[in-house]
């Protein structure tokens, strides 16, 4: 059998010194390349005034439960006919069960902007209310025009 040397490193005041620098050195490091990233992809505030933004969502506020007090019913038909395209009506009632009327349909833009790749939107018809006067849009799925 041999013996084995083994070297030992004696602990001594000077390692130690070198060990705690060399860990805070990696921790201060890391702190400061997950600040730059922070500060780099968070530029700024999010609203210029928060005061604004709570009296703006406090409107909001408002006014979804003015629309709730209103409890107008919303029944929406699609009919898929033969042909791939599709017949879209929305009634509008109020509490009463009355057709709404002298409620604009919605404008083109934001009817084909809504569409997506559903297809596009080629028809509506101007005013909410009875079925006879509800929106209407034919739905195609060749795509978006």
């Amino acid at each position: 059998m041999t013996a084995s040397n083994q070297v030992t490193w004696p602990i001594t005041g000077r390692f130690v010194l070198i060990a705690i620098l060399a860990f805070f050195s990696v921790v201060i490091g890391a702190n400061l390349v997950m600040m730059r990233f922070a500060i780099v992809t968070l530029p700024g505030t999010e609203v210029d005034s928060a005061y604004r933004a709570s009296l703006a969502y406090q409107r909001e506020i408002i006014a979804a439960r003015q629309q709730n007090e209103r409890n107008w019913q919303v029944q929406v038909y699609i009919h898929r006919q033969s042909d791939g395209e599709a017949e879209l009506a929305i009634e509008a009632r109020d509490r009463l069960g009355a057709p709404l009327a002298g409620m604009n349909s919605w404008p083109a833009s934001s009817a084909r902007s809504t569409a997506g790749p559903i297809g596009r939107l080629m028809s509506r018809r101007p005013m909410l209310g009875s079925t006879a006067a509800a929106p209407r849009a034919s739905l195609s799925d060749s795509g978006i025009s």
